[in-house]
């Protein structure tokens, strides 16, 4: 007996959002989500990616009711192949009962007749595992997406992911929202009135580095607590120390919009692309792993290249590997490049998610070194002492446990003492000199010379600093 093809239909598996922030990006998407054969891909990480999938689907499926809207998750293999056999079942596709069958050729064959109308479909959270690599999985690929017959729209962390199937300009990289849109999202996801007039509100989702994802779970921790001033309590907590604001941000809630096989914390999603990272490229973890103890907003790419230099060897070809791997975290949007590009920017909350992840994997004190050994390899050439000095101020807070790092790490601080000197900054020539002092008198005792230096540093600053 012949099924009867359903109505067009919506496979969308979340409700709508009903406090959705539009942050500018979704007319433009809709357009091109609706144009004949268009293929996007949302790109980014804890941006709310899904979420502008999801709104996108309903908004497009208000103006274009006949259109099919299908869904699948495509972060593992076997999600990839149960989304689209719940696809073939869903449009009743012959043949899909059949055991042999294939229900990649199945639904692929079936969107590429242009009798059956209208289509989207949505690839959300797409990996580079889940998609089939054989020969006729790529031929019927092929046909898709040269397909008229509809729409594609890929979500993924990846960029590198989203251009083995799309076009460069149909990578659209979902930024952290502005100020406003972040305050703007707080306050809808909060059960509780959160005043923006005393700036402390503005300092959270600054301090949440205003991503969608961070101020959701912030918002429903805030949501479970009872108190008087819940954006100042949650701010003097998450501001104490990294261990508090890992604790915050390991918060796991119940979250309707998201997978169900997908962490809602902020910390653990990074996470889990810093594991994928770690497993496809070990030299692009590597090299983030350097760039979680600098100053997040101007990391120099000169001191960068020490990572390949120093760890591949000294070859023609460690430029090369930086190269690559610098793009393959771009990729990932864990980076990005400045305005000048010679200097690279990482977000705060990504520098702390890494270093908490190397504390799991005991890797801390290995990574401390290697970002120390990259400062003492330009000490000693001044001319790049100014664009040296931001590392060194972030270096003076990372004490090292081990006591072989100590005396590498006095002397960097000892020379950015000097150099703070020179530039006439006595409160960080002072900090940096009481930490070099300490460090010597540790490891070399109180009448050593290198001690003595350092000292007599220090007490110039005390000097000077007298009222």
């Amino acid at each position: 007996m012949k099924e009867t093809t359903p109505e067009p239909l919506s496979m969308v598996p979340f409700g709508r959002d009903l406090d959705f922030e539009d942050c500018g990006k979704l007319e433009e998407n809709q357009e091109k989500s609706l144009s004949p054969g268009s293929r996007i891909a949302l790109v980014g990480l804890g941006v709310g990616k899904t979420k502008l999938a999801v709104e996108l689907s309903f908004r497009t499926r208000e103006n274009s009711p006949e259109t099919w809207f299908l869904w699948t998750s495509a972060r593992s293999a076997d999600r990839l192949k149960d989304g689209f056999s719940e696809i073939a079942e869903r449009l009743k596709i012959h043949g899909r009962q059949y055991p042999e069958a294939n229900v990649f050729e199945l639904v692929i064959n079936w969107l590429n007749k242009q009798e059956n109308g209208k289509w989207v479909l949505v690839l959300d959270n797409v990996v580079s595992e889940a998609l089939p690599t054989d020969d006729g999985y790529q031929q019927l690929w092929g046909s898709l997406t040269s397909s008229e017959n509809g729409s594609i729209i890929i979500t993924t962390r990846n960029k590198g992911i989203a251009l083995n199937y799309i076009n460069e300009n149909d990578a659209i990289l979902i930024e952290p929202m502005d100020g406003l849109h972040a305050m703007s999202l707080m306050q809808k996801r909060s059960s509780v009135p959160l005043p923006e007039e005393d700036g402390q509100l503005q300092n959270l989702v600054q301090e949440l580095n205003y991503m969608p994802m961070a101020i959701t779970q912030a918002a429903a921790y805030i949501n479970s607590r009872r108190s008087v001033s819940p954006v100042q309590e949650y701010l003097e907590y998450f501001q104490t120390s990294d261990r508090n604001k890992v604790k915050r941000l390991s918060y796991e809630t119940a979250y309707i919009y998201r997978d169900w096989e997908e962490s809602s914390a902020i910390l653990k999603t990074l996470q889990c692309s810093l594991d994928q990272i770690l497993a496809v490229r070990p030299s692009a973890a590597d090299l983030l792993s350097v760039m979680s103890f600098f100053d997040p907003e101007s990391i120099p790419a000169l001191l960068l290249r020490q990572v390949s230099t120093m760890w591949r060897g000294r070859n023609s070809s460690s430029g090369d590997h930086f190269e690559e791997d610098a793009q393959f975290l771009l990729g990932y949007s864990l980076i990005s490049v400045t305005q000048d590009p010679k200097f690279y920017r990482m977000r705060s909350l990504v520098q702390l998610a890494t270093r908490n992840w190397l504390d799991i994997n005991g890797q801390t004190e290995q990574y401390i070194e290697k970002y120390i050994d990259i400062l003492l390899a330009e000490c000693e050439h001044l001319d790049n002492f100014k664009v040296l000095f931001p590392p060194i101020q972030s270096a003076a807070s990372k004490k090292p446990t081990l006591q072989s790092s100590l005396p590498g790490w006095a002397l960097v601080l000892h020379e950015g003492a000097e150099y703070a000197w020179k530039e006439g900054n006595l409160p960080d020539m002072k900090r940096m000199a009481r930490k070099a002092t300490w460090a010597r008198e540790t490891v070399f005792g109180p009448e050593d010379e290198r001690t003595m230096a350092s000292f007599n540093l220090l007490a110039f600053t005390q000097e000077n600093t007298r009222v």
